[in-house]
């Protein structure tokens, strides 16, 4: 299966981490969305760990990476620090499944069982194996499309006009 991991290539995003799964999962491939100063460290880490099985694509338009996550089988959030991590909510909204590390802000509206706890690439490997015998595309597709998303963003809102204080978790699948 393809996995997909986007953003600033910087230490950062830990993509070294996205690569390192891939001496787990032998049938899978990577294909990395964006550019930065680990560019070269990424690519010569792909050419040791994994020859010939990842991608880097440095730049592509909204639709160009909204049709590679129809065509992926899971995106790995690697970072040591996200805020929201838009880049998983897009790719929750188009059904596919979200692997992240416990980094701030993923963790908040993922399903706890796509969430490492550690941060070794073995858990993610098993994680990403794991998620594939899931209802995953079910769970995401009810819990994420564009009108359920409205409806949960509409509601916080609701609340904090009347006052109430309304954590993260609100945002995140019942």
């Amino acid at each position: 299966g393809m996995l997909l991991a986007a953003g600033r290539l910087s230490q950062r995003k830990n993509f070294a981490l996205a690569i390192d799964v891939l001496s787990y999962l032998p049938d899978h491939t990577l294909t990395i969305v964006g550019y930065g100063e680990e560019s070269g460290a990424l690519r010569a880490q792909a050419n040791r760990v994994a020859p010939g099985r990842v991608t880097f694509i440095p730049q592509l338009s909204s639709r160009g990476l909204a049709n590679l996550m129809a065509a992926a089988g899971t995106l790995l959030v690697t970072s040591y620090e996200e805020g929201f991590c838009l880049v998983a909510a897009e790719a929750m909204a188009v059904g596919l499944p979200v692997i992240s590390t416990r980094c701030g802000g993923p963790e908040h509206f993922l399903p706890q069982s796509w969430v490492m706890s550690g941060s070794m690439a073995a858990e993610m490997a098993t994680l990403v194996k794991s998620v594939r015998n899931q209802d995953a595309v079910a769970h995401v597709t009810q819990s994420w499309t564009a009108a359920t998303y409205v409806r949960r963003i509409e509601g916080i809102y609701r609340s904090a006009l009347h006052g109430a204080v309304v954590p993260i978790e609100a945002m995140g699948a019942a």
